[in-house]
């Protein structure tokens, strides 16, 4: 092999990584939303595990005064759930958020109304009242939980949840604009366990949001097996050129293989989660 072609090869080793780092699946599937037991002692009537970003909501209505005591378990670096009283997305939603002050490493609790798409947070009243709030983070998931009165006292409310990245203060700041994050928004009954999937409102200022918003699944998977196999071929292209022991080649075709198998797996239990899902 020429010393041009070994210096070469690096180079598709990291393209073959990035391929394998594109199509790798989740970290981790999510569990039953009844195995876990929370702390002091609190213990939710219902709960339903939520598809997006791997979160689950846990409830218990009480009808004589139009409360809910609701917690949401998501992993992230910050996190947070709402009550959306005028709208399904981010937009007006009554929020409670959990994150980590840097000092301390201690759990914080923040509420606030999300006004706009890049909000200053700061610890405020809601359009309804927050009886309690409080978050515990355990193996890198947050148990953010509140008591509220249920706006209108209506059992039927806009939920939103999210996670997201912090500021140097450790306040949430931003979130990914794309899958699982502008979709983890449903309409919700609190009297039941049964559930209404809505379609989320994305930012409507750019053709990019209009791309982005939930109704154009098929041009995030398209978009996304389109780079994985320019990817490939990239490489293959690469190999070609430099020539190099054909072991090489072996090798990286047998890596493909692999990872083409989990990635189509992993499709048909997504297909069949969702059809299982839509007929609940």
């Amino acid at each position: 092999m020429s010393s041009s072609a070994r210096c070469r090869w690096p180079l598709i080793l990291a393209s073959a990584f990035l391929t394998v780092s594109l199509i790798s699946p989740p970290a981790a599937a999510q569990t039953n939303c009844t195995d876990h037991t929370f702390s002091g002692g609190r213990v939710y009537a219902a709960c339903s595990a939520l598809g997006e970003l791997g979160a689950s909501v846990h409830w218990t209505h009480h009808a004589a005064n139009g409360t809910a005591d609701v917690a949401f378990r998501v992993a992230g670096g910050t996190a947070g759930w709402a009550i959306n009283p005028s709208a399904v997305g981010m937009l007006g939603a009554n929020t409670v958020f959990a994150y980590h002050e840097p000092a301390t490493g201690a759990v914080r609790v923040l509420t606030a109304v999300v006004g706009s798409y890049a909000p200053v947070l700061a610890d405020g009243n809601l359009t309804f009242a927050v009886h309690g709030r409080g978050a515990e983070y355990v193996d890198g998931v947050y148990d953010v939980h509140a008591t509220i009165s249920l706006p209108g006292n209506s059992t039927r409310q806009n939920i939103v949840w999210q996670v997201g990245t912090s500021s140097a203060d450790g306040l949430p700041e931003s979130h990914q604009a794309f899958g699982d994050n502008i979709m983890s928004s449903r309409s919700w009954d609190f009297s039941s366990s049964e559930t209404a999937v809505v379609d989320v409102p994305a930012p409507r200022d750019s053709v990019y949001s209009k791309l982005l918003h939930p109704k154009n699944n098929l041009y995030h998977w398209s978009v996304g097996y389109t780079v994985v196999v320019m990817g490939v071929f990239n490489v293959f292209n690469g190999i070609g050129i430099l020539q190099p022991d054909p072991k090489y080649k072996h090798a990286y075709i047998g890596v493909v293989l692999v990872i083409a198998v989990v990635a189509f797996v992993l499709e048909v239990v997504t297909l069949a989660v969702r059809f299982k899902m839509s007929r609940r």
